[in-house]
């Protein structure tokens, strides 16, 4: 009887030090759910066109004629914008880095404006371009646009996997669980990286 108390007791030990599973896949089923329904509204939206749509060019640092670009962001990633035409122009200048923009004029003049954003989140978002341009045939430019909705979303799940077991091993599974599952369940911290959301907020 001893015995079988002994191995109970360990099996439960065993198996709770890993239940930080079931509340990890619970997270990652529902953005993955999450992400798919808007990303599929996100193209939808963006294929209507009040207008003929912009040709495809191989020349063109946007993959279309004159500089257009074909994508339609939700309202509140009005700064994903930005990174777009920033990725675009670092993919089609060979520039590790950008510091100056000549496409924002508004308020700026001929001269553009200067860019202290991060360098991080391009080179994250160029990477998934490389990965659709090489495997599913997309021109880099537009790749850049077709993985720029769920570029934030996919980085906060891929940083879940290593948290997860390591939270549950420093702090305990309810640390572990309660971390994991407040990353979509409290609002505003999974808004800063829903599909869409793709910016430097996240």
């Amino acid at each position: 009887m001893a015995f079988l108390e002994h191995l109970l007791r360990r099996l439960w030990e065993y198996l709770g030090r890993r239940l930080w599973v079931l509340p990890l896949l619970v997270t990652i089923a529902y953005i993955v759910t999450d992400t798919v329904i808007h990303v599929r509204i996100t193209y939808q939206i963006s294929k209507q066109h009040p207008a003929p749509p912009p040709l495809p060019d191989n020349n063109s640092p946007t993959g279309y004629e004159m500089g257009q670009r074909d994508i339609i962001m939700p309202y509140q990633a009005m700064d994903g914008y930005h990174w777009v035409m920033q990725t675009q122009q670092m993919l089609a200048t060979g520039e590790a880095r950008i510091r100056h923009v000549d496409y924002d004029n508004y308020d700026n003049g001929p001269k553009g404006r200067e860019v202290h954003w991060s360098s991080s989140f391009r080179w994250w978002v160029a990477g998934l371009a490389w990965l659709e341009h090489a495997y599913g045939g997309v021109p880099l430019p537009i790749a850049v646009e077709h993985v720029m909705p769920f570029a934030n979303t996919l980085l906060i799940t891929l940083l879940l996997i290593p948290l997860a077991p390591y939270v549950a091993r420093r702090f305990g599974l309810g640390a572990s669980s309660l971390l994991i599952l407040g990353m979509f369940a409290v609002s505003p911290i999974f808004e800063t990286f829903s599909e869409g959301k793709s910016d430097h907020h996240g």
